[in-house]
C-alpha cells in the first residue's frame, strides 16, 4: 500500500502527472480562472489599449512628431523633448500595466487554489503586492520580456504587448545560410536558457515579496543543473504543444462548420455564432495553458497552495448571479464585435502592395518587365528599393551586394550606373537588366502605377544621398501620389 501511494504520488510529480492535475483543478474552478484572465483581457482590449493609443496619438499630434524610430530620436529629443518625455511616461505606464497583470494573474490562482478567492481578497492582495513594487522590478521585468519576445508568445501573451514582434525580414537574413542559421539557433538556445534560470523571479517577487536581488539569486539555485532544466524544457514544451494543437484543431472546427454554412441562408447567424465559440474556445484554452504554467512556477518555487492530492475540495462561494451576470456579458459583448466584424461595420479598404514589384513569381525582383506584368493585376502600389551608386545616381535594387542575383559580391555604392544597369539578374527562371531609378519611373508612369518606394542606407552611401534623392525626384513623386519609406 505505501509502494502504491510512492508510485502514485512519483507519478503526479512528472511533466504529465502535474498537466492533469492542473486540467482536474481548472475544471472545478474554471469560472473563478476564467473571471481572472477573460476578464483583464476584456478590460485591457476594450479599455486601456484604446485609451494608451488616444495619449500616445494625442501627445504625438501636439507636439508635432510625425513619426518615432531609432534614427530619429536624436532629432527628436532636440525638437520634441516635452512630447518624448510625455511618451516615455505612456511607456512606462504599459510596463507598470502588463506587471500589474502578473500579479493580478498570480495572486488570482494562489487564491483559487488555497480556496480562499473573492474579487475582494484579490483587490486587496494587489494593493498590498503594489506597495512593494520597486523600480528595479520593472526595469528587470522589461528585460525578462525582451528576453522571452521570441517563444514567450507560446505559452504567454497579453493584449497589452501584442504589437511587439521579430520582423519578418530579420528571418530572412538568417535563413539565407547554414551559418546564419547556426548563429539564429545558438542565439534562441542561449535565451531559453536564461529565461528558464530566471523563470522563478517573478513569481518569487510578487507571492513571496522577495527583493529582486534575492528572487534572482534564489531562481538560479532552485533550476541549477541539466536534469532541472531538461524537466523544465519539457514541461513548458508540453503546455506549448497542449495550446498549438487545441487552437488549431479549434480553429479547424471553425472554418470546416462555416465553409458548411455558407450553403445555407445561416450563413452571417452561423459567422457570428462561429466567431464567438472560437473566441470563448480560445479563451478557454489560453487560460487553461496560463493556468498549468502559473501553477507550475509555483510549484517549483514552493509556493503551491495545496497538496498533490487536494484538487478537489469544495468550490470558494461565488454567487450564481454574478456567475450568470459576467458570462451574460462577456458573452454579449463578444457577440456584437464579431456582428460588426461580420457586417465590416467597422472595416478600412486593403491596400494591396506587390513587393518588390513581383507577383506569384512573374520576374525579376525590382525589374522593370516584372513591374509592368504586375500592373496588369492592378495593385494600389508596387513596393520598390532604391540605393545609391557610385556617381551619386539612384538603381533600382534591394541587396547589400550583387551577390545572390548577379554573381557578384559587390555593393552597389561601388558600381557606377553604367555599370550596373549593364548588369543582368536572374531569378524565377527570367533573367533582366538591373534599371535605374529614372528608367523604373517613367514605365509606372507610363502605365499608371503609383509606387511605394524604399530607400535603402548603407554605409557606403554619400552624406547628402537622402537630400539629392529629395531634390531630384520627391515633387515628381508627390505628382504621382507615390509613397516614399525607410527602414533606417
Amino acid at each position: 500500500m505505501v509502494r502504491k501511494k510512492a508510485k502514485k504520488k512519483k507519478n503526479a510529480n512528472r511533466p504529465l502527472g502535474l498537466i492533469f492535475k492542473y486540467l482536474r483543478e481548472f475544471s472545478k474552478f474554471w469560472f473563478e480562472y476564467l473571471s481572472i484572465f477573460v476578464g483583464a483581457t476584456i478590460v485591457i482590449t476594450l479599455v486601456i489599449i484604446p485609451l494608451l493609443e488616444s495619449i500616445s496619438e494625442l501627445i504625438m499630434r501636439v507636439s508635432g512628431i510625425p513619426y518615432v524610430s531609432y534614427n530619429n530620436l536624436g532629432n527628436l529629443l532636440q525638437q520634441h523633448f516635452l512630447g518624448v518625455l510625455g511618451l516615455v511616461v505612456v511607456l512606462f505606464v504599459l510596463i507598470f500595466l502588463v506587471y500589474l497583470q502578473f500579479i493580478v494573474q498570480f495572486q488570482g490562482i494562489r487564491l483559487i487554489q488555497a480556496r480562499t478567492f473573492s474579487l475582494k481578497s484579490l483587490f486587496r492582495q494587489v494593493i498590498s503586492d503594489l506597495k512593494n513594487v520597486r523600480i528595479q522590478q520593472l526595469v528587470f521585468f522589461v528585460f525578462y520580456f525582451l528576453l522571452i519576445i521570441p517563444f514567450g508568445r507560446y505559452v504567454f501573451s497579453t493584449p497589452l504587448l501584442s504589437k511587439i514582434k521579430i520582423p519578418v525580414f530579420t528571418f530572412e537574413f538568417f535563413f539565407k545560410s547554414w551559418q546564419n542559421m547556426l548563429i539564429l539557433f545558438l542565439f534562441y538556445a542561449i535565451t531559453f536558457w536564461i529565461s528558464t534560470r530566471l523563470i522563478l523571479t517573478l513569481p518569487l517577487m510578487i507571492l513571496k515579496g522577495q527583493s529582486l536581488k534575492v528572487a534572482i539569486k534564489e531562481s538560479l539555485k532552485r533550476t541549477k543543473g541539466v536534469r532541472n532544466f531538461f524537466r523544465l524544457s519539457v514541461y513548458f514544451g508540453l503546455i506549448g504543444l497542449f495550446s498549438i494543437i487545441m487552437q488549431g484543431l479549434l480553429f479547424m472546427g471553425g472554418y470546416f462548420a462555416q465553409d458548411y454554412l455558407d450553403k445555407t441562408s445561416f450563413a452571417l447567424v452561423g459567422a457570428v455564432s462561429i466567431l464567438d465559440l472560437i473566441w470563448l474556445g480560445s479563451s478557454i484554452i489560453s487560460t487553461l495553458s496560463l493556468v498549468m504554467l502559473f501553477s507550475y512556477l509555483m510549484r517549483e518555487a514552493d509556493l503551491e497552495a495545496f497538496e498533490i492530492s487536494e484538487v478537489v475540495k469544495k468550490s470558494p462561494k461565488v454567487r450564481r448571479k454574478y456567475k450568470i451576470i459576467f458570462s451574460t456579458l462577456a458573452v454579449l459583448i463578444f457577440a456584437l464585435v464579431s456582428w460588426t466584424y461580420v457586417e465590416g461595420f467597422m472595416d478600412t479598404v486593403p491596400l494591396t502592395i506587390s513587393h518588390r514589384g513581383v507577383d506569384e513569381e512573374n520576374g525579376v525582383q525590382n525589374t522593370i518587365p516584372a513591374m509592368e506584368a504586375t500592373a496588369k493585376s492592378k495593385p494600389d502600389y508596387v513596393e520598390m528599393d532604391i540605393q545609391e551608386t557610385k556617381d551619386h545616381q539612384f538603381v533600382v535594387f534591394h541587396d547589400p551586394t550583387l551577390k545572390d542575383l548577379a554573381g557578384i559580391d559587390t555593393p552597389p555604392q561601388k558600381l557606377t550606373l553604367a555599370e550596373l544597369t549593364n548588369t543582368v539578374f536572374s531569378e524565377n527562371g527570367k533573367k533582366a537588366l538591373i534599371p535605374s531609378f529614372d528608367d523604373y519611373l517613367a514605365a509606372a508612369e507610363k502605365v499608371n502605377q503609383k509606387l511605394l518606394v524604399e530607400i535603402k542606407v548603407s554605409p557606403f552611401d554619400s552624406p547628402k544621398m537622402v537630400e539629392n534623392f529629395s531634390k531630384k525626384y520627391g515633387a515628381r513623386l508627390l505628382k504621382d501620389k507615390a509613397m516614399i519609406h525607410s527602414l533606417d
